[in-house]
């Protein structure tokens, strides 16, 4: 990852605008969700739940970093739904995300 990310960020990476929010998104899942559910699945790191809780948690963060990224160009656009778009999906990933992580309760078979 150091070999590849160094020389990315020193010829001016990430692009800012939307083509930065895209590499991102690209980046995240082309290339390390692959990676780490390939680990999970072949060493069994982690049980799929806290695996899927994280993974959502990590989405909703890289979903923040692009919108960070693409805030420079919206003030070229109408910004009357920018609430919405940026609040559910970003509660939808971190509140599934949470629920994911808390810890299950024994069953009461009684």
């Amino acid at each position: 990852m150091l070999l590849v990310g160094w020389p990315l960020i020193h010829v001016g990476w990430p692009p800012t605008g939307f083509k930065g929010a895209a590499y991102v998104w690209a980046l995240a899942l082309t290339g390390l969700l692959p990676i780490s559910l390939g680990l999970n699945l072949l060493r069994q790191l982690l049980p799929w739940r806290r695996f899927a809780g994280g993974w959502l948690l990590a989405l909703a963060g890289i979903y923040l970093a692009g919108f960070a990224l693409a805030a420079p160009e919206l003030h070229h656009y109408q910004l009357d739904q920018l609430p919405v778009c940026l609040g559910l999906p970003l509660l939808a990933l971190a509140s599934v995300g949470v629920l994911l992580l808390r810890p299950s309760r024994p069953r009461d078979d009684s």
